[in-house]
């Protein structure tokens, strides 16, 4: 049981260069959509260890940033299910931030969204996931 503050502080390390290294990989303005996949992973990733490091703040800014991109990468791209999946995760992640934050309506507004891009892939479930 001592060691359990410095696996904390391992842990927290460990987040803080996960965390540089994904903001290195940003790269803001693109009109390749590869490019614009990697960033959207890039602030996904941000966003689920701000989450984890207990930042909600840091972490819904990046949920904003990646839902911000997700509208600039045309829906016709090959790559149009997991970009939906992105959005789907995003939404849950926001929902849970939101929901801690006792925004019991937003919360539950964004789950609803959450299950309106889920029934916009209309059979595609298998594909999908």
């Amino acid at each position: 049981m001592e060691d359990l503050p410095q696996l904390a502080a391992l842990k927290q390390d460990i987040y803080q260069k996960v965390l540089h290294i994904q903001q290195e990989l940003i790269e803001e303005e693109s009109d390749d959509v590869q490019v614009q996949l990697n960033t959207l992973k890039a602030y996904r990733k941000i966003a689920d260890i701000y989450h984890a490091l207990g930042q909600n703040r840091e972490s819904l800014e990046n949920v904003s940033r990646a839902k911000a991109l997700i509208e600039k990468i045309p829906a016709s791209s090959s790559h149009a299910n997991g970009v939906l999946k992105d959005l789907v995760e995003l939404l849950l992640l926001e929902a849970r931030l939101r929901l801690s934050e006792n925004q019991f309506v937003h919360s539950q507004q964004i789950i609803e969204q959450a299950l309106q891009v889920l029934s916009s892939v209309n059979g595609q479930v298998d594909s999908f996931w």
